[in-house]
């Protein structure tokens, strides 16, 4: 049976959906078949970030709604092999807490019929039921953070939550400016780790090639000279279970 992987942050803006499109599509170039899920039912952007706005015609809502099928709404993202999309609705449903619950049972059956190696759920930020229902026992939830003092906290809250029921957690920090930390100017990793209280997947630097690669629509790990490239494929192998070093980019 495949795995759930559920990204999350207590703060928007952290890089949640960027880490969730890139990590999904290193972990299709490992040779695993993955279906990314945008579970955030009132802002979606998870097909915008795989450059896929334009090329799905049925989304979950319609999914929910029973006017397609979940299989209608599910579409191959563009030029990568294994790699699947099933977008969140332009307009959020009357009942949006019922799209959440039904997108995890959704992702639950499809990796109990063995459809997927992965499914990653991009969560709304914050905490309440269209992000609680997600934790649940057997999944991995990947706290996103950032390192500055507001994030740090909020990251601390999700990871309880998600600790609380049952899930096993983990989180990546994102943005990580080497100087600032050596500066003084931004929190060390090892204090965020002590604050958050998970054990530590990822660290991506901070990366001007990523404002570009969101604005031309296509994934970091597709852009020259994207010095977070490795970073992800790092994070992927590390997710799939590789035993391999934490990549420190200092």
């Amino acid at each position: 049976m495949g795995k759930l992987i559920v990204i999350a942050s207590g703060k928007g803006g952290v890089g949640k959906t960027t880490l969730t499109a890139n990590l999904a599509a290193s972990l299709a170039e490992r040779g695993k078949r993955v279906l990314a899920i945008d579970c955030d039912v009132y802002l979606k952007n998870l097909d915008i970030v795989f450059g896929m706005s334009d090329d799905h015609i049925w989304d979950s809502g319609d999914a929910f709604a029973g006017r397609c099928t979940v299989e209608d709404a599910i579409v191959h993202v563009n030029g990568k092999e294994r790699l699947y999309l099933l977008s969140a609705p332009l307009k959020a449903p009357e009942d949006p807490d019922g799209l959440s619950e039904f997108l995890l049972k959704t992702a639950q059956q499809l990796l109990s019929e063995n459809e997927y190696d992965y499914v990653l759920c991009d969560c709304p930020s914050g905490i309440g039921r269209g992000v609680d229902c997600f934790f649940v026992r057997g999944s991995h939830v990947i706290v996103v953070a950032t390192p500055d003092v507001t994030s740090i906290h909020d990251a601390e809250r999700v990871a309880a939550v998600a600790y609380e029921n049952s899930a096993e957690v983990s989180m990546v920090v994102n943005r990580v400016r080497a100087k600032a930390i050596e500066n003084g100017a931004a929190p060390n990793i090892d204090e965020i780790i002590d604050r958050v209280c998970v054990k530590l997947l990822g660290l991506i630097p901070e990366d001007k090639k990523t404002a570009e690669a969101l604005n031309a629509e296509q994934l970091v790990i597709d852009t020259k000279r994207a010095r977070s490239k490795r970073a992800y494929t790092n994070i992927a192998a590390r997710t799939d279970g590789e035993f391999t070093e934490l990549y420190k980019f200092w």
